[in-house]
């Protein structure tokens, strides 16, 4: 992948944030100045507290390596971690329900006021989650104000089109964001094209207010490394 590629030249209406690993984009200001703030906070105080007693809680030393439920192999990196605490704090309501869509073990629910929606319930788990049936989409249009999916939408082959079904969940002024691993999207085209995948958000540009993109990919699925924010409907 070109890293230099200005991509605003090429996406004229689709802000594009591009990084080239995690250890730039936490030293970006636009983190640094959330991270100054955050860390005075008393949730960023209880995950100090607690971030050990979490995972030691769901026995994830008993889980094969490559089983992407292996939490301490990627919550151990906390620059990584506190990208998703980043992404709720700022794209989102966090005095609001919200509903998360492919939430695994449900992990968020352990910060915030959270719904985890998942295809499966797997175990172990941290916390409940509802059973997504082949209706959720169509029953649940334009009845959430907070929706987020971290590093679970990205085993889709047509992402365009399951952006979209995530899209109509959100109410009038809602907000929402997506977390996609990049490595998986490249499997899926049997490409490296960094370009490809913009080009495919560019057809649902209109629903797309920024694109962060985070390198570099790597094949955990939980590396989220291409966050996508939605615009408010």
């Amino acid at each position: 992948v070109n890293l230099r590629v200005d991509f605003s030249c090429i996406y004229k209406s689709m802000k594009i944030d591009l990084h080239d690993n995690t250890e730039s984009f936490v030293q970006s200001k636009r983190f640094t100045d959330w991270k100054k703030e955050f860390v005075k906070t008393d949730l960023y105080k209880r995950l100090e507290i607690t971030y050990d007693n979490i995972l030691d809680s769901v026995g994830v030393d008993e889980v094969s390596e490559n089983s992407f439920r292996q939490l301490r192999k990627l919550l151990a990196d906390r620059n990584t971690s506190l990208i998703g605490f980043y992404l709720i704090e700022n794209y989102l309501d966090t005095k609001e329900k919200i509903l998360d869509i492919g939430c695994g073990m449900n992990y968020w629910k352990t910060y915030y006021n959270v719904h985890g929606v998942d295809l499966v319930q797997y175990t172990p788990t941290v916390n409940e989650c509802e059973i997504i049936t082949s209706d959720f989409y169509e029953k649940n249009k334009k009845s959430w104000n907070n929706i987020m999916s971290q590093c679970a939408l990205h085993f889709n082959s047509d992402i365009e089109k399951t952006l979209k079904k995530v899209y109509s969940l959100l109410n009038k002024g809602g907000k929402g964001f997506i977390s996609l691993n990049l490595m998986r999207l490249y499997e899926l085209d049997n490409s490296t094209s960094l370009t490809k995948q913009l080009n495919k958000l560019k057809i649902i540009e209109n629903i797309i207010e920024e694109v962060i993109i985070v390198q570099s990919p790597k094949s955990n699925s939980l590396d989220g490394n291409l966050h996508i924010i939605f615009k408010s409907p």
